[in-house]
């Protein structure tokens, strides 16, 4: 599998930081000049969508980590561990069955959530629509919206061959295309007056291109042994075993996440009304964004990691783990402190009717997020061992956070749900994954973080 070139990684870190900007483009004009229900049902609409994605039951990561398992050179697979048998020699019979057991994957996984969008969800948004809204132009924007997410599904397993083999620059491209298109039509229909129908509109169409494109890269001709694969039926029922060993592992993790991002919003709909749902929403979202541009350095890495450790290279896994875990540290506070010194004034100024809960809020906000991202991406990075031991800590740990929230809810208000959420994780996520990733390197955590600084700096340095 070849590594990530200097001008791979430019390209990669300026195509997400382009794609993330755009989303934060998008968010002042859906609250400028969509009404406060509008607001509340769109995030309704994505939270819903999320819920979709855990149909995905942890799959495409799970695919891309073997995938790059595969292209490292690895002649099996394992359903735990790694067996280190690496040799830079592309088993095609394991590929080709790996590709067919991921699209029959993926065509469940699409029947599965057209069921639950176009049923569950249909029915949840229906309760929630109030006499003076337009029913038939919100169910046309949310059909459209459900269209564009089971298209995404379908075609679900081609993100993980790009991310699994480290094509990180054509995976950027079908982001960067997807998410401008996604923006500038979404945007100018808002502006014009279609609400959300035109923001449902605008993910289909986005999807239909991603997809296109993603086809492409993946079948391109630089990868010829993408072509004329032949799988068995015996090969393609091992890998599809194997892959669901870890993924349901993971899929269960996902549901904790879910319940830990995004429920809350859910209940906050349903406790509080769509104005703080709004409101809270439009926070969530934020951070989200946050966590996204700051996980960046990580998941460019993904590819390489996952390569480092199926040949067992140590040193460079170290290097590469603290160095991005540092930048992710930088980001994140720099950008969350930012959002807390401005984000109501920035909202104001643009004649946004939604806004950001008071600073108090925010600010426990920025530190329950920060615990978060750190935890996250230390638990992201065990899984490049192939092991997936914080199925049971997720999933209890939403369970938690939801059953705080419905009771502290309606009595704090929006103020339960950030202490539901900080509580929960500060008993046992927070400290658990990043003293585990202290053990595998055997070299306390806040070592593994200050080396990180020390290469981040020598890197500038040098390149100055």
């Amino acid at each position: 599998m070849a590594m990530l070139s200097r001008r791979d990684l430019v390209w990669g870190y300026t195509a997400q930081v382009l794609n993330i900007g755009l989303g934060l483009i998008m968010l002042p004009v859906i609250v400028r000049y969509m009404t406060t229900s509008e607001v509340g049902l769109w995030f309704v609409f994505v939270t819903i969508a999320g819920l979709a994605q855990l149909l995905e039951l942890g799959f495409q990561p799970t695919l891309a980590r073997n995938i790059s398992y595969v292209y490292a050179g690895a002649q099996t697979l394992a359903a735990q561990g790694l067996h280190n048998n690496a040799n830079g020699a592309l088993n095609l019979p394991l590929l080709a069955d790996l590709v067919a057991a991921s699209r029959l994957i993926y065509q469940w996984i699409t029947l599965l959530a057209a069921l639950l969008l176009l049923v569950g969800g249909t029915w949840y948004i229906s309760s929630l629509l109030q006499k003076e809204q337009n029913f038939i132009t919100i169910l046309a924007g949310w059909c459209a919206f459900v269209l564009g997410n089971l298209i995404n599904f379908y075609y679900g397993y081609l993100n993980a061959f790009l991310q699994g083999r480290g094509d990180v620059t054509e995976a950027n491209k079908v982001i960067i295309a997807s998410r401008s298109i996604q923006v500038l039509l979404g945007v100018t229909m808002v502006v014009m007056g279609f609400g959300l129908l035109g923001l449902g509109l605008a993910s289909l169409l986005s999807t239909i291109v991603s997809r296109v494109l993603a086809r492409q890269y993946v079948y391109s001709p630089q990868h010829p042994e993408m072509h004329g694969l032949i799988e068995t039926t015996d090969g393609m029922k091992r890998v599809t075993r194997i892959i669901w060993h870890n993924a349901i592992r993971f899929g269960v993790v996902l549901i904790g996440v879910f319940l830990i991002w995004r429920a809350n919003i859910l209940i906050a709909s349903s406790s509080l009304g769509l104005a703080d749902a709004a409101s809270y929403g439009l926070a969530i979202q934020i951070f989200f964004l946050l966590n996204t541009v700051a996980s960046v350095p990580f998941n460019l890495s993904l590819p390489k990691l996952n390569a480092y450790r199926a040949q067992n290279r140590q040193d460079d896994v170290y290097r590469s783990f603290s160095t991005t875990m540092a930048t992710a540290l930088i980001i994140y506070i720099t950008a969350s402190l930012m959002v807390l010194l401005i984000g109501n004034y920035f909202l104001t100024f643009i004649g946004s009717s939604t806004k950001l809960p008071n600073n108090y809020i925010l600010s426990g906000m920025v530190v329950v997020f920060l615990l978060e991202i750190n935890h996250g991406t230390c638990s992201n990075f065990i899984t490049t061992g192939n092991k997936i031991p914080f199925v049971l800590a997720a999933i209890i740990t939403g369970c938690c956070i939801v059953t705080g929230s419905i009771i502290l809810a309606p009595i704090i208000g929006i103020s339960g749900l950030v202490i539901s959420q900080g509580l929960v994780q500060v008993v046992y996520n927070n400290w658990k994954w990043p003293l585990e990733v202290s053990k595998i390197f055997n070299v306390p955590y806040y070592k593994v973080i200050l080396d990180g600084f020390v290469l981040l700096k020598n890197r500038t340095l040098s390149a100055l």
